[in-house]
């Protein structure tokens, strides 16, 4: 490993997995969600996904963003790794149809900032090619 990653890719990785999820679940009726083999498969390992990279977000981050779910993204990560044989479609079905859209209203403004600050670093640092 090279070290820790950008915290902004921690954060593209959790906004598109939950976008992932929204878009296989577009249109689809709650008590149907998991019942598609691929469109399950899809969700809980965009699921994982998610809450590994909100693991990962740096503590500094987290704490200054508090009215972002970070807990409950890691614990249903953990719940879906650990304990799948205990997954209950009907409270998947509400994670995806309700907490989903919420996080990424939440992630979306902090995504953009981040990769402002990252931008700016960059033009400091000019381009590879002034390297």
């Amino acid at each position: 490993m090279c070290g820790r990653r950008e915290p902004l890719l921690y954060i593209n990785d959790m906004v598109e997995a939950a976008e992932r999820i929204v878009d296989v679940c577009e249109g689809v009726p709650d008590d149907r969600i998991m019942r598609d083999a691929n469109r399950s498969d899809i969700i809980l390992w965009r699921l994982t996904v998610l809450g590994e990279a909100a693991k990962n977000v740096p503590a500094e981050v987290r704490t200054a963003h508090p009215g972002i779910a970070w807990h409950e993204a890691a614990r249903l990560r953990d719940r879906v790794v650990h304990h799948y044989e205990g997954i209950d479609a009907a409270q998947i079905a509400a994670v995806v149809c309700t907490d989903l859209p919420q996080l990424l209203t939440a992630l979306r403004p902090l995504q953009a900032k981040l990769l402002g600050e990252w931008q700016v670093r960059q033009d400091r640092l000019g381009g590879v090619a002034d390297w």
